[in-house]
C-alpha cells in the first residue's frame, strides 16, 4: 500500500513550500510599489533598488496603513467593476471601457497614497 508517513512528509513539505513562496509573493506586493516611487522621486533607475531604503521606509506604521488603505479600495474598485459589468452585461464593450477606466483610476490613486506616505517617512 501507500506509505503514510512518506506521504504526510511531502504534503507538509509541499505545504510549507507553498506557505512560504506566498510569503515572499506578499513582501513583494507590500515592496515593490516602493521601488517605483523611489525610482519617480528621484528619477534614476538606480533609486528603486536602495533596498536599504526602501525597507526602513516599508517597514513603518505609515506605510502599512497605507498599503492596508490601497488594498481596501482595490477590493472596492474590483466590486464596483465587477457590479459595473455584470449590470451592463448584455454589450461587450461598455464593460471593458468601464473597467479599464476603473483600474487605471485606482493605479494612479493607489501609488498617490503610497507616495504621500513615502513622502511622510524620513
Amino acid at each position: 500500500g501507500i506509505n503514510k508517513v512518506a506521504l504526510a512528509t511531502a504534503l507538509a513539505s509541499s505545504s510549507l513550500g507553498i506557505i512560504i513562496l506566498f510569503l515572499a509573493l506578499l513582501l513583494t506586493v507590500y515592496i515593490s510599489p516602493l521601488g517605483i516611487i523611489s525610482y519617480a522621486d528621484r528619477n534614476r533607475f538606480g533609486s528603486a533598488f536602495r533596498l536599504g531604503m526602501i525597507f526602513r521606509k516599508a517597514f513603518t506604521r505609515k506605510y502599512l496603513v497605507s498599503w492596508l488603505i490601497v488594498v481596501l479600495y482595490s477590493v472596492i474598485v474590483s466590486l464596483a467593476a465587477g457590479v459595473i459589468t455584470l449590470l451592463m452585461s448584455f454589450t461587450i464593450i461598455i464593460p471593458l471601457v468601464v473597467s479599464a477606466y476603473l483600474q487605471i483610476v485606482y493605479g494612479i490613486t493607489g501609488l498617490t497614497i503610497l507616495a504621500e506616505a513615502y513622502s511622510e517617512i524620513k
